[in-house]
């Protein structure tokens, strides 16, 4: 009987591999199909010392929060000075987990003088697909900028994920690299010093910037 035996994982040990004095592969490319996704959300900024907004946002977005909690007030019993409402970026690396932290961005949409000492409250943040894959909250960790702007705020490991991206990647048969910044010469040099690695002739450059591997070693076993 005739077996097929894939002698090893392409997805694990190419991504290790090293080519052209030291350079690693996965620091110059990626796996097809592996990408980073965008997420945003609208949250509130707490604890501003005077250096909220003034505009008609932010008492509206603070009258939903308190109706949430069960306090029914109007927004004009609802002073803001101390509240920004901000917009919340982050980029999703791929294969993050579920409970697996990121990196936040805060930047106030109004009229606020300075996110300085801020808070933000708890804010979903969503992908392009309009589910939310998650949520931040925390103390803002960095404000000024070296242009002295107080308007962005940044927040370490600020939001946790709670949705996984699913990514379809499949190495049975060949798997794609791609590389960070396209270029010729770059592919077919990678394309060969994959295949001197293995002295099996398993990898060609298909443009510019893909890289195809297909299945390296195979044998049969009786």
């Amino acid at each position: 009987m005739k077996r097929n035996i894939l002698l090893f994982s392409l997805f694990i040990f190419v991504m290790s591999l090293t080519y052209a004095e030291s350079v690693r592969l996965k620091d110059i490319s990626r796996v097809y199909g592996a990408r980073s996704n965008q997420l945003m959300g609208m949250g509130l900024v707490v604890g501003l010392n005077g250096a909220g907004d003034k505009s008609s946002l932010t008492p509206q977005m603070l009258q939903n929060l308190f109706k949430y909690f069960g306090a029914d007030m109007a927004q004009s019993q609802i002073k803001s000075k101390n509240v920004a409402a901000v917009m919340v970026t982050a980029e999703l690396p791929p294969f993050k987990k579920s409970g697996d932290k990121i990196d936040i961005t805060v930047s106030s949409v109004n009229d606020a003088k300075s996110l300085t000492g801020g808070i933000l409250l708890q804010t979903p943040l969503i992908a392009a697909d309009g589910q939310i894959y998650a949520v931040g909250q925390g103390a803002l960790t960095k404000v000024a900028d070296k242009t002295g702007n107080e308007l962005n705020g940044f927040i370490s490991n600020g939001a946790i994920i709670e949705k996984e991206v699913e990514i379809k990647i499949d190495p049975k048969d060949k798997l794609k690299i791609v590389l960070n910044n396209p270029d010729f010469t770059t592919a077919a040099r990678t394309a060969d010093a994959i295949n001197n690695r293995y002295n099996y002739d398993t990898a060609k450059a298909i443009d510019a910037s893909t890289i195809e591997i297909r299945k390296a070693f195979i044998y049969n076993d009786e």
